[in-house]
């Protein structure tokens, strides 16, 4: 700890009143290490002292991954909001931790590049795990933590809150003010701040916790800044993400992650509210999404896509609670929770269908954040479950409305999640092996073995349109079965709600899987 003799002035209010508790405590003691300095600058030379001028991963290579990121990745990241440099050599001279994360993804993306993967992996996070107690950062590391987050599931929880605070640190949060004012230099800045919130609230209501970021006067007044000249598409796209995840975020601090709460009347006639919300989100931002001939129709498809995973995660709330066959006390759910849950039902198949009829959502599925993929690894499960536990009960017989009045209909839930296990598999042959992917398909196939099992012992078997013997036999990673003993089918509280990672991911060998080589 030392001090400085002549502190840097620093802006105050406008009364000359000190605005921020810690500034005080630095004017008083002049301590050098309680504030960071806003004049540093990466240093020049950063490109001689790299991991690529090292020979950790050669320059061909570098290039190679650099275009492939470029051409595939960035454009699904709102038009390339999170990389502004042409080249590698830019990007090199400014940001280290961002040139490690573009190798990573590139390389993730990639089939015969594990080794180069694991070496850019490996300084990433070395680099982004000495981040978290520097003192000093840039924006473009700000911008490799988001990305991190968006496409490294291992670590999208802990990179999206340490981009979120530094950004914070930053003081990216006072950019819309400034641009409000007509400093048009901080439209970048306000980007990267929905960017931000973005990445911050998509892996916290994932996760099932809170998010970091607020919704301040930025997050409020969105459509100020989409009326600025220099609003692009891929601003009008990233807006409306921001846009979703308030009404998603306002529904977790109304309903929580709690499994043990059900949800009781006035909680579904507050869903029945954001449910409202949900579709008035739809009609007006799919319209602004424009289509470009790079992605075609996924920007709006996306978009679309988003909307019914939204529904599905707010209506499957409904079975919070809800007693599987055979338990005692098991009563008819109320009108207003067979709606909801139906509601969640059609949902959930209306996510996996889009995807697998959408030509230019299927194109674009290799490179999409692994947001996605969670989408379609919680909705399969969620189908299932309902299949195995609600599906084959004594009114319904697997094929219509059961005595708890849901419209379950096995056939088609089977050979739904059949024809989306196979696209994923097909999209996994085309990345890395590391890559989310493979481990979601996997997961999938190994859980419909597991349905055709529980579904041998019970009297419905002639009901399945798809012959599940002929599904292939599939282990995981290293040839480390997927499960350990039989899958809980029944423990549906553990899929509802808005954690995705403990229970889903856990039991599908997503979240935990290694990245490195032991």
């Amino acid at each position: 700890m030392s001090r400085e003799n002549s502190p840097q002035p620093q802006e105050n209010g406008p009364t000359g009143l000190v605005t921020a508790p810690m500034r005080s405590l630095y004017e008083l003691t002049r301590l050098k290490n309680l504030r960071n300095n806003p004049a540093w600058k990466p240093k020049a030379s950063l490109i001689d002292d790299d991991f690529i001028s090292q020979g950790v991963v050669s320059v061909d290579e570098a290039e190679f991954l650099f275009t492939r990121f470029v051409e595939s990745n960035n454009r699904m990241l709102w038009d390339g909001a999170l990389l502004l440099h042409q080249s590698l050599d830019s990007v090199r001279r400014s940001s280290t931790l961002l040139t490690a994360i573009i190798l990573t993804v590139g390389a993730l993306h990639t089939p015969e590049q594990t080794e180069a993967f694991h070496h850019s992996y490996d300084v990433f996070v070395s680099l982004a795990s000495s981040l978290s107690l520097a003192r000093h950062h840039s924006l473009d590391d700000i911008r490799a933590l988001c990305i991190g987050a968006f496409y490294l599931a291992n670590l999208s929880w802990k990179l999206s809150g340490q981009a979120t605070r530094i950004a914070a640190e930053s003081g990216l949060h006072q950019s819309y003010h400034r641009l409000m004012q007509g400093e048009t230099n901080q439209m970048e800045h306000v980007r990267l701040w929905y960017a931000t919130y973005v990445c911050d609230h998509q892996f916290s209501i994932a996760h099932g916790r809170p998010p970091a970021a607020v919704d301040d006067e930025s997050i409020r007044n969105i459509e100020q800044f989409l009326q600025q000249s220099e609003s692009t598409n891929g601003d009008a796209r990233l807006a409306a993400q921001v846009s979703l995840f308030t009404t998603l975020t306002e529904a977790y601090m109304a309903f929580g992650s709690d499994l043990n709460r059900p949800l009781d009347q006035e909680d579904l006639q507050n869903m029945r509210t954001f449910n409202v919300a949900v579709e008035q989100w739809r009609l007006q931002w799919v319209p602004r999404s424009k289509n470009c001939a790079s992605l075609g129709s996924y920007p709006s498809k996306a978009l679309i896509l988003y909307y019914h995973f939204a529904r599905f995660q707010l209506n499957s709330l409904a079975l919070r609670r809800v007693a599987s066959p055979g338990a005692s006390g098991l009563e008819t759910l109320s009108l207003d929770h067979r709606e909801a849950a139906n509601t969640a039902i059609a949902a959930a198949m209306a996510t996996l269908t889009l995807i697998l009829e959408e030509t230019d959502l299927r194109i674009a599925f290799p490179s999409v954040p692994i947001f996605t993929y969670t989408m379609v690894a919680f909705c399969a499960t969620f189908l299932l479950k309902m299949a195995a536990t609600w599906g084959r009960d004594n009114a319904g017989g697997g094929d219509g409305n059961n005595r708890l009045g849901l419209t379950i209909n096995t056939r088609d839930i089977v050979s739904l999640v059949q024809q989306s296990a196979d696209m994923l598999s097909g999209v996994a042959a085309s990345l890395n092996e590391k890559h989310l992917a493979k481990h979601i398909a996997a997961g999938m196939l190994e859980m419909l073995q597991q349905f055709h099992a529980l579904d041998k012992d019970t009297q419905h078997t002639d009901l399945l349109a798809v012959d599940m013997n002929a599904i292939p036999m599939v282990q995981g990673p290293d040839d480390n079965a997927f499960w350990a003993g039989e899958y809980n089918w029944h423990d549906l509280g553990g899929t509802f709600g808005f954690g995705l990672d403990e229970t889903l991911l856990g039991q599908m060998a997503a979240d935990n899987f290694e990245l490195w080589p032991q």
